[in-house]
């Protein structure tokens, strides 16, 4: 584990793809990213055929032209056909207007579509090409469906899906970009390598297949990076973080995922693979799964655990407590600090049953009567590791 490993932005809806690679070295890089600004995405298209509903419920149908579709107040059902279209759900409106007044059923169709749902739960699907979204405010559903589309959920709970309703016409090629925004809402990336942001409150989100950037923003959020290679930043509140979703990949393809948690206190589980994990500030807990993996605590109090494979802790600043069982892990430990770090033995382990051996400039600690070794401790001398640097639980 560790070293240095890179991964492709992935792109916002519609534009050229970037091949500039995120560099990941031994600090957390969430900061440095510079993500897409949401307001990129609020410059309708210049049409020229309109059409507008009325106070009621409308069917509004476009034409093969760039149409600038509005329903106005009611449950409308917009349909865009060709051409690349404005299609509006309604007035914008200040307030909430709920599910009975103005839900409306959208669908982009052909070419590069603008679309706001505005106010009411809204059902949002973007069609072929390079879509824009914007779901407006109330709980609303958006499909991106094919082509690299941008999705917004704006206000209220909504679910954004990168991808199309159809599992059986799956986008492989479309990169997404989709936004939470206030609200607790729901973002999946499907297929292909997309760009998630929560937004504010409190989110779930999911990566899907390929490499995806999923930053979950403020809120406590619980992240997915699935398959691929993923690198996730939590940003503010206490996130849970998965790197993947314990499911081998069938191509054997790659899931080595970059996971920084950012402020709060984060749970950050690597599972597959070899992966790389950032507790950043608060007290954070951070888990291996299998794999060679590479653990950071950053500042405040964290909890490293080694599981399987061999594994690099690093607790960073404060008192951190390294994890300890008597499975087929090997847990390098890089700054172990005696009097405030502490090893912690689990599984029945004692400290009677340890072993405490010196070689050349690290101490390792093994079990008594096997070959079995738990930790390999940078630095020290083996006499000055007892069993006040230990604790069981």
């Amino acid at each position: 584990a560790g070293g240095r490993r890179t991964g492709t932005r992935p792109t916002i809806g519609g534009e050229t793809p970037t091949s500039s690679p995120i560099a990941i070295a031994d600090d957390c890089i969430c900061d440095r990213l510079n993500l897409p600004d949401r307001t990129s995405i609020i410059n309708p298209i210049i049409a020229e055929n309109f059409l507008t509903g009325t106070d009621g419920q409308d069917t509004l149908t476009g034409s093969n032209t760039n149409d600038n579709i509005n329903g106005l107040n009611g449950s409308d059902l917009l349909i865009g056909l060709f051409g690349n279209d404005n299609i509006y759900g309604g007035l914008a409106s200040s307030i909430s207007v709920g599910s009975d007044v103005d839900s409306d059923t959208i669908f982009g169709n052909e070419n590069n579509d603008y679309i706001l749902g505005h106010a009411g739960n809204d059902v949002i699907y973007g069609g072929k090409d390079d879509d824009r979204a914007i779901a407006g405010k109330d709980n609303d559903l958006i499909w991106g469906d094919k082509g690299s589309d941008t999705l917004l959920g704006d206000e209220g709970d909504d679910s954004l899906f990168g991808g199309t309703s159809d599992p059986s016409d799956v986008d492989l090629t479309g990169r997404d970009l989709l936004f939470g925004d206030s609200g607790n809402d729901v973002l999946y990336g499907e297929e292909s390598e997309d760009t998630l942001i929560g937004g504010e409150d409190n989110d779930i989100v999911h990566g899907g297949k390929d490499s995806d950037l999923i930053c979950g923003d403020a809120g406590s959020d619980l992240l997915f990076g699935d398959l691929g290679s993923d690198t996730i930043c939590s940003g503010d509140g206490d996130d849970t973080i998965f790197g993947d979703n314990d499911i081998i990949a069938t191509d054997n393809s790659s899931q080595q995922d970059y996971l920084c948690g950012g402020s709060g206190n984060d749970r950050i589980l690597g599972n597959e693979d070899i992966d790389r994990l950032c507790g950043g500030d608060g007290s954070d807990t951070l888990y291996c799964g299998k794999g060679d993996d590479s653990l950071t605590g950053g500042t405040g109090e964290d909890w490293l655990v080694g599981d399987a494979g061999n594994n690099t802790l690093r607790g960073g600043s404060d008192r951190d407590y390294f994890v300890l069982n008597a499975g087929e892990s090997i847990n390098a430990i890089a700054d172990f600090t005696k009097g405030e770090d502490l090893l912690v033995l689990t599984g029945g382990l004692t400290f009677d049953r340890l072993r405490i051996m010196q070689e050349n400039s690290t101490t390792l600690i093994g079990i008594v009567g096997t070959n079995r070794i738990l930790a390999v401790l940078n630095g020290g001398e083996v006499s000055a590791i007892g069993q006040q640097d230990f604790t069981a639980i």
